[in-house]
């Protein structure tokens, strides 16, 4: 038996070099033992490499939705729970990275239009969800590409400090 490998698998049974030292000295049933584990070790890298593939497959599939198909989704999600703002949020979302802007307004409207409202003269004193007050970024930033909006654009993101003062996310656009 010249394999190493068939060595390694045999050298319980059989001296595998033809020796008559036991498999724990024979220095060829080291090497086969080494040559075993390599091999497991690249199996098992390629087995971790493929599983990567697999899920940059997975991810590039879902990039491939278009956005009108995200809206699609995200509608259906508004007419399922339309108190949802998360939901009317991500239309507004998909609206503008379609840049049908007005459509993209009017979601951002109606998501702002479920948050609780602060009674005049007093404080908002209702905890609101950091991701809820994202509203308030996103119809900024949309209502500030119309330059004659700007004072409008600020007024929001006042609003939205002033419901949360510890609410700290940097816009991008």
């Amino acid at each position: 038996m010249n394999s190493p490998l068939l060595n390694f698998y045999f050298c319980c049974f059989f001296s595998c070099c033809g020796c008559s030292c036991c498999c724990y000295g024979c220095c060829c049933c080291y090497g086969s033992l080494l040559l075993f584990l390599w091999i497991l070790f690249l199996l098992l890298l390629l087995w971790i490499l493929l599983l990567l593939l697999l899920w940059i497959c997975c991810i590039m599939l879902l990039l491939l939705l278009s956005w009108k198909e995200y809206n699609l989704f995200f509608s259906q999600a508004t007419k399922v729970q339309p108190d949802d703002i998360g939901a009317h949020i991500n239309v507004g979302r998909t609206y503008n990275n379609l840049r049908r802007y007005s459509d993209a307004e009017r979601a951002y409207l109606l998501a702002k239009s479920l948050l609780p409202r602060a009674r005049p003269g007093q404080r908002y004193t209702a905890r609101v969800a950091p991701q809820h007050l994202s509203v308030f970024l996103n119809l900024a930033n949309l209502i500030s590409k119309d330059h004659s909006r700007l004072e409008e654009a600020d007024a929001l993101y006042r609003q939205a400090i002033s419901m949360r003062s510890d609410y700290i996310q940097v816009p991008f656009t």
